[in-house]
């Protein structure tokens, strides 16, 4: 079989280029990978923390109905700020990689990136003030609101995807985990009582505008020459498009949750899906920093030896799916601890919804696999994209089916058959990939 790339000129091999790229530090050196990819690790497991000491205090001081509120409002703010960044995080973060000695050609990127960032937000402040201005008053508190569209802007505009792609990665890590944690801890001081709900998403907003103050300034400082640019701002989103299309239909199943959910059923019922979701996501984000470790070994495998890439891709699959499926059967069982013990007595409800989420890890993991180390080395990331539309659209279309009907149970299954839907469509297409390429091998 035929193991080459698609075109240079595909979209989705603009998808392959950015999502490797994006894993792997700029110098390429295994001393920088090890380093980057512990420093990754460490900032991962410290913002892992952060929901874990978050969300025991935030469910039982805000109650099902304020916790649920700030739930719809994150979920929101975090499907807002893929949309905002366009999916730049992996573009931008690979053209700074490739051009990093180039001193004009980082001066160029930087503008077209940054002017990109600031169309969009325009094009989206409209769209946002003109739903404002029709939606009725029951959308809740405008604090909410207002603290939220803050948070998704700040994260958005952030120019994070420079620092990684240029080599210094460490120091935007620092700053990301330190504002990241500090307004979590002081969540504990200013959050007191139901009412103080909205200080959650203002805390976690003036988190996000320091680190954006902080690293925007040090751009400046590296990049003086990088000034906005719209010719050069409208080359950068015409690129990045496909990326886009593939974020947005991912943040559908995985970001956007809460924030449908909440559209069909109360805010208490928010917080029974809400609570178990994030707990389980948080533990699935560990998963982030083994990419930057094996993404760039299997990718060169698989322009040197087909063969041993898939031998390598099948250890991962059977290492990674293994404690994937370990760790839901874990979650399954223990869900009456973890429940009573991170959100509290009154949320008993959320047991059958913790172990129907406990599905998440294996599928999640092998699906993690099966994207990120098969479908993007081995140029079939239009499979990917296009089984990531088809779960996005699925999950839209099962809320206001499942959630009427079931509740929050509905809700953790239409999340579940979303990431099943993208499994298994490209576990299909791998087993006979696989074949084709050890056939191919064979001895006439």
């Amino acid at each position: 079989m035929n193991t080459s790339r698609t075109p240079a000129s595909s979209s989705a091999e603009r998808i392959a280029r950015t999502a490797s790229a994006s894993g792997t530090s700029p110098g390429g050196t295994p001393g920088t990978v090890r380093a980057d990819t512990r420093l990754s690790v460490l900032a991962h497991g410290s913002t892992l923390l952060v929901p874990l000491l978050t969300v025991p205090y935030l469910a039982r001081v805000l109650g099902r109905d304020g916790w649920g509120a700030v739930l719809v409002m994150q979920s929101l703010a975090a499907w807002a700020m893929l949309a905002l960044d366009f999916g730049f995080d992996l573009s931008a973060t690979r053209a700074a990689a490739a051009s990093r000695d180039d001193a004009h050609g980082l001066d160029r990127i930087v503008s077209g990136v940054q002017t990109a960032k600031l169309l969009v937000l325009g094009v989206a402040s409209v769209i946002a003030g003109g739903f404002l201005l029709m939606a009725p008053a029951s959308l809740g508190d405008r604090q909410l609101l207002l603290y939220t569209a803050l948070f998704a802007v700040a994260r958005g505009l952030n120019p994070f995807w420079y620092f990684q792609g240029t080599g210094r990665l460490r120091f935007a890590l620092a700053v990301e985990t330190f504002t990241k944690i500090s307004a979590a801890g002081l969540v504990f001081v200013f959050v007191l009582t139901p009412a103080d709900a909205w200080r959650v998403l203002q805390l976690q907003a003036i988190g996000a505008v320091v680190s954006l103050t902080v690293l925007s300034a040090a751009l400046v400082r590296a990049r003086p020459a990088g000034r906005l640019a719209v010719d050069e701002g409208w080359r950068s989103l015409r690129a990045t498009v496909p990326l886009f299309a593939f974020r947005l239909s991912s943040g559908l199943y995985n970001q956007a949750n809460a924030s449908l959910m909440g559209r069909v059923a109360v805010e208490s019922s928010v917080s029974v899906f809400g609570g178990p979701e994030r707990l389980v996501r948080s533990a699935l984000n560990l998963l982030q920093p083994i990419t930057l470790v094996f993404m760039p070994r299997v990718s060169h495998l698989h322009a040197t030896d087909p063969v041993r890439a898939h031998h390598e891709i099948r250890h991962l699959l059977m290492v990674i799916g293994s404690s994937g499926a370990a760790f839901g059967l874990m979650l399954a069982a223990a869900a009456p601890f973890v429940v009573h013990t991170m959100l509290g007595q009154g949320y008993d409800d959320a047991i059958p919804v913790m172990r129907i989420l406990a599905l998440l890890p294996p599928t999640t993991a092998v699906g993690t696999v099966l994207g990120m180390y098969w479908a993007v080395p081995f140029g079939r990331e239009r499979a990917f994209l296009a089984a990531v539309m088809v779960a996005g659209a699925c999950n839209l279309a099962l809320v206001p089916v499942m959630v009427p009907w079931f509740g929050a149970p509905g809700m953790a299954a239409s999340a579940v058959a979303a990431e099943v839907i993208v499994t298994v469509s490209l576990a299909v297409l791998y087993v006979r990939d696989r074949a084709r390429v050890l056939a191919s091998e064979q001895p006439t």
